[in-house]
């Protein structure tokens, strides 16, 4: 071969395997996008999967929610009657007859559960009997707080068993 010849045929040869590796690249370019695409609509459908069952926890957490309110409400409903009814017999079985005088009731007014950061105050007496001497709490007074304080304590047992209720619906615990 002459040296002509074989710089066309070196020419041609080169031009073969441009023309190879550049086919080569773009095959390999749509292959690449392709899985590329895959990952993609894969990363789409996993994200898409983890919306919905987040979804599907917060309605479960929303419905347990619901159901340990209705309870709190029926609990606290019954406890309201109960109270009633409480506060109704006591009156019938007490005589307003003093009961604790007025240091008595400045030790109570002292006492932690009393104090303005705990927003309670003692409350004022029920009814005072006309012998009975100013700052005097009736046996009627003592028996009505001790109501009350039976009532919040319900009250509050109420709440932590709806709270129970929430997460073991919601957690399983």
């Amino acid at each position: 071969m002459s040296w002509p010849g074989a710089a066309s045929a070196a020419l041609i040869g080169l031009g073969c395997l441009g023309a190879g590796l550049y086919g080569g690249m773009r095959l390999q370019n749509a292959q690449l996008a392709k899985e590329l695409a895959a990952c993609h609509s894969d990363a789409a459908q996993a994200m898409q999967a983890g919306k919905t069952l987040e979804r599907v926890r917060f309605e479960d957490a929303l419905r347990a929610h619901d159901a340990a309110t209705r309870t709190l409400q029926t609990s606290r409903q019954a406890l309201a009657k109960q109270l009633e009814k409480t506060r109704r017999d006591l009156q019938t079985l007490t005589t307003g007859r003093a009961c604790l005088d007025a240091d008595a009731i400045g030790v109570l007014q002292r006492s932690p559960a009393f104090t303005p950061d705990a927003g309670a105050a003692m409350p004022t007496p029920a009814r005072q009997p006309a012998r009975a001497a100013a700052g005097v709490a009736t046996d009627t007074d003592v028996a009505g707080w001790m109501a009350t304080a039976a009532d919040q304590y319900e009250a509050c047992r109420a709440r932590i068993r709806a709270i129970a209720q929430w997460e073991q619906q919601v957690n399983g615990r």
